[in-house]
């Protein structure tokens, strides 16, 4: 079991989204109204957003700091190829989960990557799970 902040570090949050019945609905030729057939869930999703980061050291500049989120980045669209794995958050216990559409959002200019004025390149996300559950 695997912690999500070995993956995306402590600035995050993740928050489980209620699961969605799925149903099939069918109508017939001669007949009024439709049948429809309870099909279970399709799991629940679960939202992480935060912030990955990097604190560029002395010598170093943005795109030092930017190649090494890059490399952060490419390590976790590797969970994708992954089969479900039971990971855990806090306290809680996210069991056979996949990983899904994981997302760097803009800033309102369309800037991905950010500079702060302590040295720091970041860049904040959205990574879409889902336990199969």
């Amino acid at each position: 079991m695997q912690d999500l902040t070995d993956i995306f570090g402590t600035d995050i949050k993740v928050a489980p989204q209620p699961r969605q019945a799925k149903r099939q609905s069918v109508g017939f030729a001669g007949a009024d109204g439709m049948t429809t057939m309870n099909m279970g869930t399709r799991g629940r999703l679960i939202t992480v957003t935060g912030r990955l980061s990097y604190t560029c050291g002395a010598g170093e500049g943005y795109w030092n700091g930017r190649a090494a989120l890059q490399a952060a980045i490419d390590a976790i669209e590797s969970y994708q190829y992954l089969d479900g794995a039971h990971y855990i958050y806090d306290t809680e216990i996210y069991y056979n989960v996949i990983f899904g559409k994981f997302e760097i959002i803009p800033d309102s200019q369309g800037k991905l990557f950010h500079l702060s004025t302590g040295g720091k390149v970041f860049v904040n996300f959205v990574q879409i799970l889902r336990s199969l559950t």
